[in-house]
């Protein structure tokens, strides 16, 4: 879909903090992140709807080993996460791995406010500590 930023993004015409990247699939910073780290997984090929994603099964791999290297890079068992929907008309999954950030992270998804806009200095030390160990840097 042309005037989608998510496709525009996953097609490297806009940059992105990307933190995972297969042929398939796209992990990257939210650049109106609601903490530290949050982070957008996104399939490259337009769907809708998460639900909606082939192949699905791959889908949740990827989502799965992206919160669990998120567990072990923050120490935490928790790792919030959410699907929406509503922001970009194309499927992504969000996860929070800062929740110690949001002092009542629940009424913050709620009313999702975001921090400022990520500065690109900030992105680029996410990056660092968040990418997976087996991606290009």
């Amino acid at each position: 879909m042309s005037d989608c930023i998510f496709c525009r993004i996953a097609n490297h015409q806009l940059p992105a903090y990307k933190i995972y990247e297969d042929d398939h699939f796209l992990a990257f910073l939210d650049i109106y992140p609601l903490c530290d780290g949050h982070t957008l997984i996104i399939p490259k090929k337009h769907f809708r709807w998460v639900w909606q994603v082939e192949p699905a099964d791959q889908y949740w791999q990827v989502i799965r080993r992206i919160a669990q290297h998120y567990q072990q890079v923050t120490g935490q068992e928790f790792i919030p996460s959410m699907t929406l929907g509503e922001e970009v008309p194309h499927a992504h999954y969000h996860l929070l791995p800062a929740p110690e950030q949001l002092t009542d992270w629940w009424q913050a998804l709620k009313q999702m406010r975001p921090q400022a806009q990520l500065s690109d200095q900030t992105a680029q030390q996410l990056v660092r500590k968040f990418q997976l160990p087996d991606q290009p840097r």
